[in-house]
């Protein structure tokens, strides 16, 4: 579960930004269309009509755009159509000029779009090109410059260009740098909370949202799934013979060999003092038991502590089984009934026998 956690907060954070980038997108596709519509009304009236055409067709190709954006919900697509057509508008306009050669001053406002739209890596490798691509329509001989602007318009044009894309790709990158420690803090704090100190093994609470989960797993596919409820026989005797830190080596190494004697699927956690609790997946009554048998005779073969008779390191465990019960708190008093039984026969056995 604690993994699970960790993939929560990367997909609540995914989310997010997704949401955010919609938000941007949509509203800097229809304020552009605005614009160009606006614009290309007044060029139909005054002139030149030729570029009131070619806005007409910018903001016809960013509706359609946004037209498929409603229907198909491809957000990545509709953010690389919008940086890709508004790079080429932006050309459009440093090299035509537009109306009263107005059209470079619209050019340093892309990066603010470019950096809210892509991955930072992405964007500065657009907006850099973008760059390359206005220096060259404006400082050399080519046949794409239509404008005239003044030399200083140029520089100041430019200038601007290059001072909107250093502070948007600082600011993007300083979000991206803080998304990530923001996500490594959630992964720490999930830790400390879903982490058992001193053995490393998922806690109390982490086994009860994985109870739970499992619980309304198996009413949904009609399988089984097992616990475990055990602990170490004569505990106490262990911290009064040779002190509370030999008392927690022992139940390190309890905690290392449960994990080492089950399977990958399933799930081993400290319940509380020397009780442990095993989720077996998939797993019945009869096949829990065995296997919760097997592992305490490994417990009784194993020595936990150099300097500890075998003989006071042994096991106990209930078992129960979501065939008795879909309700988690039933199946856990079953097994913590099952493991006084046990410890009342004797200890060192596991309830109820196979």
């Amino acid at each position: 579960m604690h993994i699970n956690h960790t993939i929560d907060s990367q997909s609540e954070l995914a989310q997010a930004d997704r949401r955010r980038r919609d938000t941007l997108s949509r509203a800097m596709c229809i304020t552009v269309c605005a614009l160009l519509l606006v614009f290309a009304l007044k060029n139909f009236i005054t002139g030149p009509i030729s570029l009131g055409f070619s806005l007409l067709g910018f903001a016809a190709a960013k509706m359609l755009a946004y037209a498929a954006y409603r229907q198909f919900k491809k957000l990545d697509f509709f953010c690389y159509y919008l940086v890709t057509t508004g790079a080429l508008l932006c050309l459009f306009l440093a090299a035509h000029g537009a109306t009263d050669n107005s059209g470079l001053m619209w050019v340093a406002v892309f990066p603010s779009v470019l950096y809210n739209l892509l991955r930072v890596k992405i964007a500065a490798c657009i907006n850099t090109l973008l760059v390359f691509c206005v220096v060259y329509i404006l400082f050399t001989s080519n046949p794409f410059y239509f404008a005239t602007y003044a030399f200083y318009v140029k520089i100041g044009g430019t200038g601007a260009l290059l001072l909107a894309s250093a502070f948007t790709f600082f600011q993007a990158r300083e979000r991206e740098l803080n998304a990530i420690a923001v996500n490594h803090l959630n992964h720490e704090l999930h830790h400390i909370a879903s982490t058992d100190e001193l053995t490393g093994l998922a806690n109390r609470r982490d086994m009860s949202l994985r109870l739970e989960f499992e619980c309304k797993r198996v009413k949904r596919s009609n399988s089984d799934f097992a616990l475990i409820l055990c602990d170490i026989d004569y505990f106490k005797k262990i911290n009064d013979s040779f002190g509370h830190s030999e008392g927690d080596k022992a139940l390190q190494a309890f905690a290392k060999l449960l994990t080492s004697s089950f399977r990958d699927t399933d799930k081993v956690g400290r319940w509380g003092g020397e009780e442990f609790l095993v989720i077996l997946p998939n797993t019945n009554l009869h096949e829990a038991i065995s296997l919760a048998d097997k592992v305490r005779k490994s417990i009784c073969q194993a020595s936990l502590l150099p300097n500890t008779p075998n003989r006071l390191v042994t096991m106990s465990a209930g078992i129960s089984c979501s065939s008795q019960s879909h309700d988690m708190t039933e199946l856990l008093g079953i097994a913590d009934s099952n493991l006084y039984t046990a410890k009342n026969s004797g200890r060192n056995r596991v309830s109820p026998e196979a």
